[in-house]
């Protein structure tokens, strides 16, 4: 009797296990679906930042040209980058927040220093935001991409050459006139006679919106920026907006990360500017 209690009882711990064997896999099955959906229509499971972070949509969304001033990891980049795949896509809104309305197919251009650090960086955040959307990258030489098409929501066709383009401008190259695009995006500061070149090159009688990520970390480069839209914070005057982001904003980064991003920087001179977005000017500090 002892021996069959002992296997019931071995019987009910075996049964047991197994049950919160199935549970594990039921819900690692869920996971995995969840995350197959996100990567299939990313854009459905984006969620902005914060309520700062919706003020860049509802700028544009007025066809403000929108600057937005923000730290490192405040989640400007990706922000953008979520933006400029919507606009490419065609939709009407993200997240709730209304979009600008440009049709499709529709050619924007995204300036970057160099190609090189934009693979790395904005290019980069490209990715997350297109998933597994249908899509075709331009490539260069070295792995540089050139540009990206993506197919427009309710396309039907899959001519790549059909579909949205969006285009990786570098300073380093001549300035793009000529080009007619819809919708332009510069990550960090642009240098001022590109972006001005390029504030020209919207389509006659359509909107052009335009949008500037950046960490004002260096004067040379920021300095046109404050004259400019100095005055012109959220909502915006004379077709321009500022939208000013603090690293506390981004609520997907942790107490603990934020404080470790505090002491990292604590003697550093640009602290303010990687921590607040404050202009920093620290190049006439004796090193």
């Amino acid at each position: 009797r002892q021996r069959n209690r002992g296997l019931a009882d071995g019987a009910r711990a075996v049964r047991g296990r197994v049950s919160e064997l199935d549970d594990d896999l039921d819900h690692g099955l869920i996971a995995e679906d969840a995350l197959d959906e996100q990567a299939t229509d990313p854009l459905l499971w984006f969620r902005w930042p914060s309520e700062n972070h919706r003020l860049i949509a509802r700028a544009l969304a007025n066809f403000y040209e929108t600057y937005v001033r923000a730290p490192n990891q405040a989640g400007k980049t990706l922000t953008g980058a979520f933006v400029c795949v919507a606009m490419a896509r065609g939709e009407d809104s993200l997240d709730g927040e209304r979009l600008p309305r440009l049709g499709t197919p529709n050619t924007g251009a995204l300036l970057v220093y160099s190609y090189k650090l934009a693979s790395e960086s904005s290019v980069k955040a490209l990715e997350p935001a297109i998933g597994d959307w249908p899509h075709k990258y331009e490539n260069g030489s070295q792995g540089t991409v050139l540009a990206v098409r993506i197919k427009p929501k309710g396309c039907r066709t899959d001519d790549t050459r059909k579909w949205s383009r969006l285009m990786i401008l570098t300073e380093e190259g001549p300035l793009p006139s000529g080009l007619r695009l819809d919708y332009a995006w510069g990550d960090e500061p642009p240098k001022e006679a590109y972006w001005r070149e390029l504030r020209g090159r919207g389509r006659a009688n359509r909107p052009f919106p335009r949008l500037i990520t950046a960490t004002p970390l260096e004067m040379a480069r920021w300095l046109w920026l404050r004259e400019e839209f100095t005055g012109r914070e959220h909502p915006g005057h004379d077709g321009l907006c500022e939208v000013r982001l603090r690293l506390k904003d981004n609520r997907f980064l942790g107490p603990d990360h934020i404080a470790g991003l505090e002491r990292m920087w604590a003697n550093d001179p640009q602290k303010q500017a990687k921590l607040n977005g404050d202009y920093v000017n620290a190049t006439s500090l004796c090193p």
